[in-house]
């Protein structure tokens, strides 16, 4: 906090007026006067993230003026803390005394060396007797056994109460064995998954009555949903009858057409559904033929379905790729939220966009305790990391790309190998055509690692089929869905389970 002196005024600067005031009264007293109040911005890196701040100018207290108060006519003092010597008999010589003589007590107490405090205690002694009879009369009262209300615990003797049984108990050790403690692991880690379950279920939830909210108009309820072709049609309903001749002929040609039309709208490729349903033919309808098609279907394709969003080493730093527009920014600020506020973990988070570009991330993260970084060249990138470098998680947004700009992809890549990241994330929204996604993520392969895919923007199109088909194809675990506008809200960890589910209800 800034202090300075001009004349009779003081100047004072901190975050608020509320923060100043008690430095003010504390130094100036509660008489000072704010006579000046401006408001600015200190700090911050070329006019941004600075850090407001209110200077106030206070002028000093006027010394007061004291009336000197007249002198009281002479009349008798009495001095409690002195000892008598001035009070009693003559002044000492060459001193005048202001007290009047005080006459000797008629009778003392006690003898305690001091006239005055003799008189006090004779004063007091005619009330002595009275106190000490009142306090012998309410202590026989109240020691009176028509007084006195029995309490509970006058039945027990405490003379006989066995001690031994209130020794503290000594806590057993823990002798369980490592399958039984391997099996609270799995406890722990099915409630997390159930956890997650709810939450991508709330999330859907959300969409699938936003979409409701927003219903087309007449004039698109003619658009039908595309159908199964023929050719994969015919191969659905007869190879399963030929192979086994256990499936019912009604049940071939219903329940899994309906099933392959529902993967088919959801966005899966007809080569994958035609691949599920073997697997289903051959792995799950022997041995759980008395489930729905679509339960068989969906268990099939949760298996196909990989997820992979924790690490074990001591730090991650984390890179998000993608193309322009797939929610970058606003991922990043999301992760971000959910390692400082949510874990409570050591956050920094690296833009290598420019600073103008950067304003949004950094709005984004600002307040949660998380150091922010600018580099937009691979020059830079060292010195940002290595402020970072101490965090437990490092984030790192990148600038988007496009498999037509073959500028955008170089710069990528050497943004990429300044930085080396633990773990490389490729987005793909789900709102959008997965073409232009999967044509980057052709194009970045034998340059740039990608490790894993992060679906976007999951509250404007719930149909996932395509993300995870190009998953799957890619061979690529999905880490983690990303939903809704706000930072500090929408992110939830990939679970192959709930993936199905939302692709095949």
């Amino acid at each position: 906090m800034q202090q300075t002196r001009s004349g009779e005024t003081r100047t004072y600067r901190g975050g608020s007026l509320e923060e100043l005031l008690p430095q003010i009264v504390s130094e100036l007293g509660p008489e000072a006067v704010i006579t000046k109040q401006r408001e600015g911005v200190v700090g911050g890196l070329g006019g941004f993230f600075g850090k407001r701040c209110v200077e106030v100018e206070v002028e000093l207290p006027q010394p007061q003026q004291f009336t000197p108060t007249p002198a009281l006519p002479r009349r008798a003092v009495v001095d409690a803390y002195d000892c008598g010597d001035t009070l009693v008999g003559h002044p000492p010589v060459g001193h005048t005394s202001l007290a009047m003589p005080v006459p000797e007590p008629a009778f003392a107490a006690r003898d305690t060396g001091s006239p005055i405090i003799d008189a006090m205690f004779a004063q007091a002694l005619p009330f002595a007797d009275h106190l000490t009879a009142a306090a012998a009369a309410v202590s026989a009262a109240t020691s009176s056994s028509t007084l006195r209300h029995p309490e509970p615990w006058d039945e027990f003797d405490l003379s006989k109460l066995d001690l031994s049984e209130f020794q503290p108990l000594a806590l057993a050790p823990d002798t369980r064995s490592e399958q039984d403690q391997d099996q609270e692991q799995a406890r722990e880690q099915e409630q997390a998954r159930e956890w997650a379950k709810q939450e991508i279920r709330a999330m859907k939830a959300g969409i699938a009555q936003r979409h409701r909210a927003a219903a087309p108009t007449t004039a698109l309820h003619s658009v039908t949903a595309p159908a199964v072709p023929r050719a994969l049609a015919a191969a659905l309903t007869s190879a399963p009858a030929v192979e086994s001749g256990r499936l019912p002929a009604q049940r071939s040609s219903t329940e899994i057409v309906a099933v392959s039309e529902a993967l088919s709208e959801a966005g899966l490729p007809e080569s994958l559904v035609l691949a599920i349903h073997k697997d289903v033919s051959r792995e799950v309808r022997p041995f759980a033929n008395d489930l729905p098609v679509r339960a068989q279907v969906r268990a099939v394709l949760a298996r196909r379905i990989k997820t992979k969003s924790g690490w074990r080493g001591k730090r991650r730093t984390i890179a998000l790729v993608g193309t322009y527009g797939s929610g970058k920014s606003l991922t990043a600020a999301k992760l971000c939220h959910a390692f400082a506020v949510g874990g409570g973990l050591s956050v920094g988070v690296v833009s290598l966009e420019s600073p103008r570009s950067a304003i949004q991330l950094g709005l984004l993260t600002e307040g949660i305790g998380v150091d922010f970084q600018i580099a937009d060249a691979p020059s830079q990138v060292a010195l940002a990391v290595g402020r970072v470098d101490a965090r437990d998680v490092i984030v790192v947004d990148t600038p988007g790309a496009d498999a037509d700009d073959a500028e955008s992809i170089d710069r990528l890549e050497r943004l990429l190998a300044a930085l080396r990241p633990d773990e490389t994330h490729f987005l793909v929204p789900a709102s959008a055509d997965v073409q232009p996604s999967q044509a980057l993520l052709a194009a970045l392969a034998g340059r740039i690692g990608v490790d894993r895919i992060l679906i976007t923007r999951l509250d404007e199109a719930p149909a996932l089929g395509a993300q995870i088909a190009l998953s799957i194809s890619s061979r690529l675990p999905i880490s983690y869905l990303a939903s809704g506008g706000e930072a500090d809200f929408g992110l939830a960890p990939a679970d192959p389970v709930v993936l199905a589910g939302m692709v095949l209800p």
